[in-house]
């Protein structure tokens, strides 16, 4: 059996945190979640060089201690091929757009967002 690539969050929210960390222990899915001040381009290389490829890359964009547009950004410039799935509480177009213009393949209102992760969780799970 291959292993399994790792997934990545970056979020600030200690409840998303902790049912993402629930998932993963539940369904042995590896997930690195991050938050500031580790969510900057540099430690993010770091941390990639560690664990090696992720399969996504998961975004809070509510985050409150570092900016996710930005952040989504400089990981789309960095890592081209990995593909960035974020969330937001509030679900407009502007949201939407502003995302696309950062390299954000996909968003999600919360709990649409926390669904997919269960989804994914149990699919690739053991």
């Amino acid at each position: 059996m291959q292993p399994q690539q790792p997934l990545l969050l970056v979020t600030d929210d200690q409840r998303l945190r902790a049912k993402v960390e629930r998932l993963s222990e539940k369904f042995s899915v590896p997930i690195r979640i991050l938050n500031n001040p580790e969510a900057q381009i540099d430690a993010l290389r770091t941390i990639l060089a560690e664990i090696g490829e992720v399969q996504y890359i998961f975004l809070d964009l509510d985050a409150t201690t570092f900016d996710a547009y930005l952040l989504a950004h400089d990981i789309q410039g960095a890592f081209p091929t990995i593909p960035i799935i974020a969330c937001a509480l509030v679900f407009d177009p502007a949201v939407v757009q502003k995302s696309k213009l950062h390299g954000i393949q996909t968003v999600l209102q919360r709990f649409a967002f926390e669904e997919l992760l269960r989804k994914l969780f149990e699919k690739i799970g053991v």
